[in-house]
This record gives structure tokens, C-alpha cells and sequence, in this order.
């Protein structure tokens, strides 16, 4: 497979990573993650060429966009799961309170 098929290949993989962390869809992102990762390892095992500097580059910097979009997501889903929890424990907290001096 080419280089520049193989740079296609991992940026798609990349913006399908995104799109199903936006969607919030973890594990299947975790997945893609994992596909970028084994693709790049591929991509970099191989001799490259200068020729072929421009075009990586520019595909690093896209990757690199798109990691930092999807950790963003990622801290804010986990900052939603915090609020969600904090709001749980104060409305058990709530509840026992009220049983222990409804009695």
C-alpha cells in the first residue's frame, strides 16, 4: 500500500475517532484509538522519504488536532460524570436524611 494511502487510511481513522467521541461513544472511540495507533505504527516502521516530509507533516499536525479535540471531550464527559455522581451522592445523602427523621 502507498504512503499517501496509508496517510489517507490513518486520518480517516482519526476523524472516525472523533466523530464517535463527539457522539460520546467511548468504547468504540477507544477502538479507533487503538486502530490510529497500530496504522502509525505501520506508517513510521517504514523507510520514508524527504519527498514524503510535507504531506507526513501535515498529517501529523491533523492528528495531533484531532487528539487534542477528542481529550477535550474526553476531560468534559469526565467532568459531566463527576457532576453526575456529586449530584447522586447529595440526593442519597438527602434521602437518608429524610428517612432517619421522617420516623
Amino acid at each position: 500500500m502507498s504512503l499517501c494511502r496509508q496517510l489517507d487510511d490513518l486520518l480517516e481513522a482519526g476523524r472516525q475517532m472523533l466523530a464517535v467521541a463527539q457522539d460520546g461513544d467511548w468504547a468504540r472511540a477507544n477502538e479507533l484509538q487503538a486502530d490510529c495507533h497500530g496504522r502509525a505504527e505501520a506508517l513510521f516502521a517504514q523507510s520514508l522519504n524527504a519527498t514524503d516530509a510535507a504531506a507526513i507533516a501535515d498529517g501529523i499536525a491533523q492528528l495531533m488536532e484531532m487528539h487534542t479535540e477528542v481529550m477535550r471531550l474526553c476531560m468534559a464527559a469526565r467532568d459531566d460524570s463527576i457532576q453526575d455522581i456529586d449530584s447522586f451522592k447529595h440526593g442519597r445523602q438527602a434521602v437518608s436524611e429524610y428517612s432517619a427523621n421522617s420516623g
